[in-house]
């Protein structure tokens, strides 16, 4: 756990958690800056969300087991992705021409591969939001008493999971329907 919590902060531990989310984030931002409706709907519709559905929905024993059951099959989903996502980037690098003889230019395979890689630390974020929606589950399913606080973050968390797997798909969609043309 102190292992954890030192890779938030420290950029030279085996966990460097920041530098996965650093990169995230960057995937929102353009020439300008970042891109105000995609924080928008990654940070604030979530909170919002969560205060929602917090107010109104309790989380009980059961509710708890469903949400590990359902975000430890996700955690697995995510890292069959990292996979899938390393097969394309490999893909696209070694593509030069396909069997219709219709060149990849480079430019072309910087754009799939710069796409690769945000695809890369979206679901290598999404891993991580996994493994702490988990952990919190875990700690307060064992409470005596539930805190509302933490329903709320585990709410949240659910949702940014949500909202970044539509983002996520999106990507992956694009990617491979770019990689076919060629």
């Amino acid at each position: 756990m102190i292992s954890l919590v030192l890779g938030l902060i420290k950029k030279n531990s085996f966990f460097y958690i920041l530098g996965i989310i650093k990169h995230y984030f960057r995937i929102f931002k353009n020439e300008d800056g970042y891109v105000k409706s995609a924080i928008y709907i990654s940070i604030v519709l979530p909170f919002l969300l969560a205060l929602y559905t917090g107010k109104y929905i309790e989380l009980t024993d059961k509710i708890y087991e469903n949400i590990f059951l359902v975000i430890t099959i996700l955690t697995a989903l995510f890292f069959s992705a990292l996979g899938i996502i390393l097969t394309i980037k490999e893909t696209i690098m070694k593509k030069s021409a396909n069997d219709n003889g219709k060149e990849c230019s480079a430019s072309v395979r910087k754009k799939l591969s710069d796409l690769t890689d945000s695809i890369f630390y979206a679901d290598s974020f999404e891993i991580i939001i996994s493994i702490f929606i988990l952990i919190i589950t875990f700690i307060n399913s064992c409470l005596k008493n539930k805190l509302v606080i933490i329903d709320f973050f585990i709410y949240y968390l659910i949702f940014v999971l949500l909202i970044n797997m539509l983002l996520l798909l999106k990507r992956f969609y694009t990617a491979i329907n770019e990689l076919m043309k060629y």
